[in-house]
């Protein structure tokens, strides 16, 4: 037997019962119990986080060894890479709080050829501490049944205590080393987890549905135009309110209607007094001028104390029904009135190439075989494997291109023929039994998006051939998309939430398809209005995706291959739920600035970029996110891409550019945004020196991890005139057929990071940025500046490398149009050769790394990089080809516990009238407790300096200043150009002051002087000026209320906070 099941179910009773009596006012007992005999993961993630959330075969149920006997247990299998450590298990996000009889249960198998040095299991609350119990040397290879009380679990020396909100569990075993030749496995089994949670109000009528997942709940039905909102609603078991009351709130979180009396008195449609079912049938009446969207009913309740529940209902565009068709992405009356109006030459161009593009299907539908079974053990394998998909979705995606090529010309030209062959492939494609792979079922996956084209096209298809389909025809099409589209997903991401980080691009891809085909069928069944709780459902993981994915700095958290792939067709769901139900995403999301980073890392060749983690070397500004940003937003930056592709006649997107096209929007270019910006939720530093393919872009990475990523925090990538200097071995990679992915690729050695003992996997992955307040484990930058003169960075990498170091901090100070400076530090309590890792792209066929005396030189066809490394010293070096056309350098120190690696960068390109002449050394200089770098270069003379321990601010070769670290450039013996992060800097004729710390570029010309600088307070600047000036100006504006002093020659100026510009001449 699975458990022993009298006494526990015993034991069960007594500790609900004995909750149920001490629970009062708004929470309720509340046990989560997991045992997996479905085969699903029921919200569970491995932990650490997997390298890609979206497709791990190795994360999921299994059969055996079996807990009990029978039934699935949850499953993370490891194959190392090398002898090395190992760390594996599980995480699951929850919203509970902790009672003083709150207990953890679970059980675990450990299939392995050791004991794991610990086990570690945790909860986490929503203030951010993580409470562990450490179980020491767990057994392997037996089932161990655990139990653990609340006061067991602690954080610095402090227990859990009731009352905590807890938020997330965690289970992690630690292996200090490993075999690299069998594999490592982690099972577990009946979780339970008891506490309470928030009491909630219960829709009796009409019906609402909670989504546990996602913490909130949903009527099950719409109200539209002129319609009575009508509810019943109870709390739920164990209170009875004294008086129960309503908010509604609109779309934008804005009151509509407040303090709405609910009666229990058998009127205003109560059916029975005092039965403790509180209703109100006339609680508001929709007008035309109300906003449409997704509305709540936030419901009160007054039993001694007083508690509160939202019920989230739709208020759609307009009274969609069975005979509303087309409507996913116009009425028949818009498509008529926008081909018959005034429109653009360029416009219409996008029409009639459309049309013109059809070419009548010439496949044998009734030829199409349905997909042959496939054994459920694996789509994936090795180059030479034999495991794959197998060409399983072949048949349906062959359906879903006939039926999306027919039923347009259908449509759009009234081809009879082609209307006909469409609903052949529509109905044949409906009545497929799954679009789904059978490893993907098999494994607890009931969506892939490979089903997406298969859901979008049936939802066009049956939107568009509606008109020549029967009345069983309909319904057979809308059974097939509900059994294998719309349920499928409610199971798998709305009721599992499976994928819970939601931080993959699959998701995105999935709702568009099963977004698409809501939009389509909604309304058309009598027995599910609304399409309710499903559409509810997809609008909660389609929330949750965008705001895991889109930054507010303008980015996205994957590499951007990703966002086009998740998003492609996503907004033409967006689109579609906007004109049928006024959801607009753009208003309460950071969807609308997503192509910030792109903007900042991209070439104007081609949109050719460097990122970080698996991607493609080129990104399109006109893909469908583009387009559509610009329709709706009116975007400027996007409409000087999108334009051009529009009238060009040949836009991605089918119908959608025809539909989006715009016109009279001004455009704007890249070329007016400051030349450098740190996305903070990416964790990236994006530093240019001009927007022209001639000058340089180099990207630096300390932040979360995030999905797709690599394990390459503290990486340095490096482009000039157009040429890729420092690269990154994790593209053209071929994902996981390729048998270096898992251990080079995606590892440490794969990128231009520091590695400590030549451990290729000398970092562990940081923790994903998705919500979980307690696991905050990654590298953070901690100070940068983002100027068009210079710009800085500076991070601590400590957390991701295993507690091998005590203390590890990399900075970078970037002299634009200059030399880049980077400087480490690096502590550890036990001594270790530590090694910097530099990649590069062949050139013609072989190695671009030299390294000779110190100096590293990697040579491209147009650029070249020189860098000189001043320190540690002794050092030795490696070169290393990997498996493609790229190779590696590893400088490493001799055995050694604390570390400075100090380098000069310097990118150039080819000049054009020869070959790259021999460049100037570069010099260590040590001064007064400082190690810094001079370049004496024809432009200019470069200094950088960094302060170390027992340090003098005075006189560090010329200079002073109570900054940690500055940079300043000579010419002609006189400073033009320095930067510094404090209150003071003078030297060589200059002189700054301000009061309170700052980050500051200063530029001195004879044209004047020019100030870049960033203060988190209002502070006062005074400049030293020989004479007195004759204009400042303030961010472009000029400024009256300036004082200049004649005698101490000091120019006085009130700055305020935030970054600013100033100018004096």
């Amino acid at each position: 037997m699975k458990i022993k099941e009298i006494l526990p179910f015993l034991l069960f009773f007594l500790i609900v019962t004995s909750i149920n009596a001490q629970t009062q006012g708004n929470r309720v007992p509340y046990v989560i119990y997991d045992n997996f005999d479905t085969g699903e993961m029921f919200t569970w993630e491995p932990y650490p986080y997997q390298q890609d959330t979206g497709y791990d075969p190795l994360f999921g149920t299994k059969k055996e060894p079996a807990y009990g006997g029978k039934g699935s247990s949850l499953s993370r299998l490891t194959k190392p890479n090398d002898a090395n450590d190992l760390t594996q298990g599980f995480t699951k996000r929850i919203d509970m709080y902790a009672l003083a009889g709150t207990r953890l249960k679970f059980a675990y198998f450990l299939m392995s050829d050791r004991r794991p040095e610990t086990m570690d299991v945790s909860i986490g609350s929503f203030n951010g501490v993580l409470y562990t119990h450490t179980i020491k040397s767990p057994k392997a290879n037996t089932w161990v049944e655990v139990d653990i009380p609340l006061e067991s679990f602690k954080s610095k020396g402090n227990s859990l205590s009731a009352g905590e909100h807890l938020q997330v569990v965690v289970m992690k075993t630690f292996y200090p080393v490993v075999n690299h030749l069998p594999s490592y496995t982690m099972l577990m089994d009946e979780f339970r987890l008891n506490g309470e949670r928030s009491r909630q109000f219960v829709s009796v009528s009409p019906k609402s549905t909670w989504f546990e997942q996602f913490g909130h709940s949903v009527i099950n039905a719409h109200f539209k135009t002129s319609q009575a909102i009508s509810l019943s609603v109870a709390a739920e078991d164990g209170i009875k309110p004294n008086a129960v009351s309503a908010e509604l709130i609109g779309p934008d979180g804005r009151s509509i209607l407040k303090n709405i009396k609910f009666y229990d008195d058998g009127t205003h449609g109560d059916l029975k007094s005092a039965d403790g079912i509180w209703s109100n049938n006339a609680i508001y009446t929709i007008k035309p001028e109300d906003p449409r969207g997704q509305w709540k009913a936030r419901i009160t309740g007054l039993a001694g104390s007083q508690f509160s529940w939202d019920l989230g209902f739709i208020v759609p565009v307009s009274g969609l029904n069975a005979e509303s068709h087309p409507r996913i992405f116009f009425t028949s009356t818009e498509l008529a009135a926008k081909r018959d109006g005034n429109e653009p030459a360029a416009a219409k161009k996008l029409l009639d190439n459309l049309i013109k593009s059809y070419r009548p299907s010439a496949i044998n539908i009734a030829s199409l075989p349905m997909p042959n079974p496939i054994a459920p053990e694996s789509v994936t394998g090795g180059p030479y494997a034999s495991a794959g998909m197998g060409g399983w979705y072949n048949t349906q995606n062959a359906l879903a291109r006939i039926v999306d090529n027919e039923a347009w010309q259908f449509y759009l030209n009234g081809n009879k023929e082609a209307g006909e062959r469409g609903r052949a492939a529509l109905n044949k494609l409906c009545a497929m039994p799954s679009w789904n792979h059978p490893w993907m079922e098999a494994n607890g996956n009931h969506t892939y998006y490979p089903g997406a084209p298969a859901a979008m096209a049936a939802a066009v298809g049956y939107d568009l051939l509606y008109q020549i389909l029967s009345a069983q025809e309909r319904a057979a099409i809308r059974k097939g998309i509900m059994e294998n589209s719309i349920k499928p997903f409610y199971r798998d991401m709305v009721e599992l939430n499976r994928m819970p980080t939601s931080n993959s691009n699959h998701i995105g891809v999935i709702l568009s398809g099963v977004g698409l085909a809501a939009m389509a069928i909604a309304n058309d069944d009598p027995d599910l209005p609304g399409l309710e709780p499903y559409l509810s459902g997809i609008l909660a993981k389609t929330k949750q995706f965008i705001d895991r994915t889109m930054l507010p700095e303008g980015s996205y958290n994957e590499p951007y291959t990703y966002q086009e792939m998740g998003y492609r067709e996503l907004v033409e769901f967006l689109f579609s739920l906007e004109n049928n139900y006024g959801i607009d995403y753009t208003s309460t999301t950071y969807l609308k600035e997503f192509y910030q980073y792109p903007l900042y890392v991209t070439q104007n060749n081609r949109g050719k970029y460097q990122d970080l983690g698996d991607v493609s070397p080129t990104y399109s500004f006109t893909q469908q996110p583009s387009q559509w940003l610009v329709y709706k937003m009116k975007d400027p930056f996007m409409y000087k891409y999108v334009k051009p592709a529009w009238d060009s006649g040949n836009a991605r997107g089918g119908i959608l550019p025809y539909l989006w096209y715009t016109e009279g929007i001004i455009p704007k270019s890249r070329e007016i945004l400051p030349l450098s910006k740190h996305f903070e939720g990416k964790g990236h530093m994006v530093m240019r020196s001009s927007w022209d393919d001639s000058g340089s872009i180099l990207i630096y990475k300390a932040g979360p991890n995030g999905n797709h990523y690599h394990y390459d925090q503290g990486t340095i990538l490096l482009t000039h005139n157009g040429e890729e200097l420092l690269s990154d071995a994790g593209h053209s990679s071929s994902y996981y057929a390729n048998l270096y992915f898992p251990g080079y690729y995606t590892q440490a050695i794969g990128h231009n990071v520091m590695l400590i003992d030549m451990n290729a996997e000398s970092q562990a992955p940081g923790d994903f940025d998705n919500g979980i307040a307690s696991l905050k484990t990654y590298p953070k930058i901690s100070n940068s500046f983002a100027g068009d003169k210079a710009s800085s960075v500076r991070s601590d990498l400590t957390s991701v490398y295993k507690g091998l170091v005590s203390s590890y901090q990399r900075s970078l100070l970037y002299i634009k149009d200059g030399p880049v400076f980077l400087f480490d530090e690096v502590k550890s309590p036990s001594e270790h050769s530590y090694n910097w890792l530099f990649h590069a792209e062949h050139t013609n066929g072989k190695s671009s790394i030299s390294y000779s005396d110190n100096r590293m030189i990697i040579t491209r066809p147009e650029a070249r990089l020189t860098m000189d490394v001043l320190s540690p010293e002794p050092l030795t070096s490696q070169i290393r080809n990997s498996d493609r056309s790229e190779s590696f350098i590893a400088i490493s120190s001799a055995r050694l516990k604390d570390a400075t690696f100090l380098a000069v960068m310097v990118p150039e390109g080819k000049p054009s009238n020869g070959d790259f002449a021999l460049r100037p050394k570069a010099i260590r200089i040590e001064s007064n407790g400082w190690i810094g770098a001079r370049l004496k270069d024809p432009k200019a003379d470069y200094f950088a300096f960094f302060k170390q321990s027992n340090s003098s601010n005075e006189n560090i070769q010329g200079f002073t200043t109570d900054a940690s670290r500055f940079t300043a450039t000579l010419s002609n013996g006189k400073l033009s150009q320095a930067f510094f992060e404090g209150k003071r800097f003078s030297g060589f004729g200059s002189q700054l002051e301000f009061k309170t710390p700052v980050s500051a570029s200063v530029s001195i010309s004879d044209a004047g002087t020019d100030l870049e600088l960033s203060s988190e307070t209002l502070t006062e600047l005074k400049i030293k000026s020989n004479s007195k000036p004759v204009s400042v100006s303030l961010n472009g504006k000029t400024v009256k209320n300036w004082k200049y002093d004649q005698k101490s020659q000091i120019l006085s100026v009130i700055i305020p906070q935030g970054k600013s510009k100033i100018n004096v001449n």
